[in-house]
């Protein structure tokens, strides 16, 4: 018998939204994980031009905290960021962290409708209050909050311009 063609027809069986968009965020198959760690080895090659020394999957011990998991009992969370890029010194050490939200997700959609970019601010704001920038002195955080659609952050298009400025003045061709 035909699966139902309102299923996802992976093993998480889980109902097909009506924009069809499922797949954006289906767990099932690493279609997401795939997405995420792409972004994250391309935003550290762009650190890289950029002149950055530039690293991934980076534990950063200072955002390692105690919580509580799912049967209560308390648990250390390591913090493990997607990217680190350490420059001169008069740069700061700068982590990345790359996030992919989809707008007609349900935490999303409401904001999403009204405002353009809601979705990549919202998840950019969950960053800074996951790692906040006082357990970091001397360094900063920058999220790499993309859509699923494919608008970035602000702090992420900002990091991207200077990266290619700072690119451009390394090589001039590219200027």
């Amino acid at each position: 018998e035909a699966p139902d063609a309102r299923e996802c027809t992976g093993e998480c069986g889980k109902p097909l939204d009506a924009g069809g968009f499922h797949a954006l965020i289906c767990l099932v198959g690493g279609l997401v994980l795939r997405r995420h760690h792409s972004l994250r080895d391309a935003l550290a090659a762009v650190g890289r031009e950029a002149g950055f020394t530039s690293g991934t999957e980076v534990y950063e011990p200072r955002w390692t905290r105690a919580r509580k998991n799912a049967e209560g009992q308390w648990e250390v969370e390591q913090t493990r960021l997607d990217c680190r890029f350490d420059g001169p010194p008069s740069d700061p050490l700068t982590y990345g962290d790359v996030v992919v939200s989809h707008p007609e997700g349900t935490a999303w959609v409401r904001a999403a409708a009204d405002r353009d970019g809601a979705t990549a601010t919202g998840a950019a704001q969950g960053k800074h209050r996951r790692y906040p920038a006082w357990l970091l002195p001397g360094g900063r955080l920058v999220p790499f909050s993309v859509e699923t659609f494919g608008r970035w952050g602000e702090e992420a298009l900002d990091w991207l311009r200077d990266a290619a400025h700072e690119t451009c003045m390394r090589s001039p061709q590219l200027a």
